[in-house]
């Protein structure tokens, strides 16, 4: 469905980053996961990137989505 890279921020007991992924996954998009649980840094990063500390966090192409928003999503997969 899409040529572009996607990196999903999660954390462990996070409902919406398991949707994320499950809706990722019924398009048949690949993404890279990053749990921030394990990777503080990377947390910290994309926080001071999006101004946020909630999850998940998709980037997509070079457009950030935060939080779990299945018409944003889709819009920027095929923008």
């Amino acid at each position: 469905m899409v040529g572009k890279r996607v990196i999903i921020y999660s954390k462990d007991t996070c409902y919406y980053c398991t949707k994320a992924k499950k809706f990722l996954e019924e398009l048949g998009v690949e993404y890279t996961e990053i749990n921030v649980n394990q990777h503080p840094k990377a947390y910290k990063e994309i926080r001071s990137k999006t101004g946020t500390k909630g999850v998940p966090q998709l980037v997509i192409g070079e457009e950030t989505v935060v939080g779990f928003n299945p018409d944003l999503i889709r819009e920027k997969l095929e923008g």
